[in-house]
């Protein structure tokens, strides 16, 4: 179904677009979803009034049709409360005129919410979101507002304003993995950077970090400089200073986090398009594949899933990647379809 993007703003509001918005069901999610893969044109402006409806402090519910039936039964009982009334104390008889009609409070709701995506647009378009996606097997580097660098890893995203003013934080939320090169403020701007991910908030003075936030944990990797960990999930937030050299564990279902020193190159190699190994498990590995190229990996066995690997290896071809993994240690690997058979020769 195609639209005229003069007509899009109309076609959202007749279509509930913020009700699957707040309250996704599968069958809201199908009908999106194929809308807006047979119209790519409008993805931006889509996603512009997605974001605005998200930060309404307001619930969107569902008005079906026997919530609008029985609001028009009501509106129905009270005219006529009004004709029995009228009748009873005029001395001529006169016409009573329902002036609401379905149709009339439909336009009203369509020009209200017109009105309101109209006013949050104008404020969200004076400082707009900035989104930056990668697909499985991409990485991207991406300069921020301030100058500061991030390398953002495969299957991740970040959000963050345009424009960070002066004196207010400069805020990153996170899905995914990234490696983050802060600058430092100088006395005059004395802003945090603050790095959101689910459960848990990385602020940052002036630093260089990787945050990896796959399978329900975020992990911090502190390469140098100073941060601070804030877990915003507890009703009492907790916090945690780290030194360079440190891995910080946060597990998201049971909200535990842990510290510990680690050589933080095998978590942070990634980002020069390399993998580095000492003594990691191929049950380890084999989530790192999964994570990277969107693949299931099968080890057939457990004894295998426990043998130790050390050595570094190129990712920037994931077929050369799984050759090198099998001539080196010995492994039989098998691509079949979207999975990864490995076994022993």
């Amino acid at each position: 179904m195609k639209v005229d993007p003069k007509n899009l703003d109309d076609f959202l509001v007749a279509n509930d677009f913020a009700s699957w918005v707040k309250n996704p069901t599968p069958e809201r999610n199908a009908f999106w979803q194929n809308w807006l893969a047979e119209n790519p044109e409008h993805q931006q402006r889509v996603e512009q009034v997605r974001l605005m409806i998200l930060m309404m402090k307001i619930e969107i519910t569902d008005f079906d049709a026997t919530s609008e039936e029985a609001l028009w039964q009501k509106i129905q009982q009270n005219t006529n409360k009004l004709q029995v009334s009228h009748r009873k104390t005029a001395k001529k008889e006169t016409k009573v005129f329902n002036i609401f009609s379905k149709r009339h409070l439909q336009i009203a709701a369509a020009i209200t919410a017109l009105l309101l995506v109209s006013i949050l647009g104008l404020l969200y378009l004076q400082n707009p979101q900035l989104k930056h996606i990668t697909a499985f097997g991409e990485t991207k580097t991406i300069t921020l507002p301030d100058g500061s660098k991030v390398i953002l890893n495969s299957n991740s995203q970040i959000e963050y304003a345009q424009v960070w003013e002066e004196g207010t934080d400069r805020e990153v939320f996170l899905k995914g993995e990234a490696f983050f090169q802060v600058n430092k403020r100088g006395t005059v701007r004395k802003d945090k950077f603050i790095v959101h991910t689910e459960g848990l908030d990385v602020e940052v003075l002036g630093t260089e970090f990787n945050v990896n936030s796959y399978r329900k944990k975020t992990k911090v990797v502190l390469q140098s400089g100073k941060i601070k960990l804030i877990q915003t999930a507890s009703s009492q937030p907790k916090e945690v200073i780290m030194a360079p050299g440190e891995i910080a564990q946060y597990d998201i279902v049971t909200k535990t986090l842990k510290v510990r020193e680690v050589k933080t190159e095998l978590h942070t190699s990634w980002k020069d398009r390399k993998l580095i190994f000492d003594g990691t498990s191929l049950r380890d590995i084999a989530q790192i594949l999964e994570d990277t190229y969107g693949i299931k990996v099968v080890l057939v066995n457990k004894e295998l899933a426990e043998r130790q690997v050390t050595g570094e290896i190129p990712i920037k071809d994931k077929e050369l990647l799984f050759k090198a993994l099998a001539a080196m240690y010995n492994l039989q690997i098998e691509v079949k379809k979207d999975s990864l058979i490995i076994s022993n020769k």
